[in-house]
């Protein structure tokens, strides 16, 4: 959600109207009433690719004789979980402002 406003103040000078417009935008509104809200999380990783888990080695099962291997993976988050082990966008999830005077010509 972002918010806009814009004021136009004009003055008749020789018989033209000059006309100066101030402006004032805020990008993600609601990450700047509240931190938590719009933010945009992403898993870690390129395309099609996700590295949050790393496969380490296959090992034997016991179970089955020795026959069947199973993978061994880590957790590449650390001891983070949940919306911590995402990444965050950084522009995206932070509110910004824009602040603009402009000249209109008639």
């Amino acid at each position: 959600m972002d918010f806009a406003i814009r004021q136009d103040l004009g003055i008749n000078l020789g018989g033209k109207v000059h006309k100066i417009q101030l402006s004032a935008d805020i990008f993600n509104l609601a990450n700047l009433i509240n931190p938590e809200w719009g933010a945009r999380y992403n898993v870690p990783g390129e395309f099609n690719y996700y590295y949050l888990y790393q496969m380490e080695k296959l090992v034997a099962d016991p179970a089955n004789g020795n026959k069947v291997t199973k993978p061994t993976f880590t957790y590449r988050g650390g001891n983070e979980s949940g919306k911590a082990s995402q990444d965050i966008s950084n522009f995206s999830s932070r509110w910004q402002a824009r602040l603009g005077i402009r000249y209109i010509f008639n």
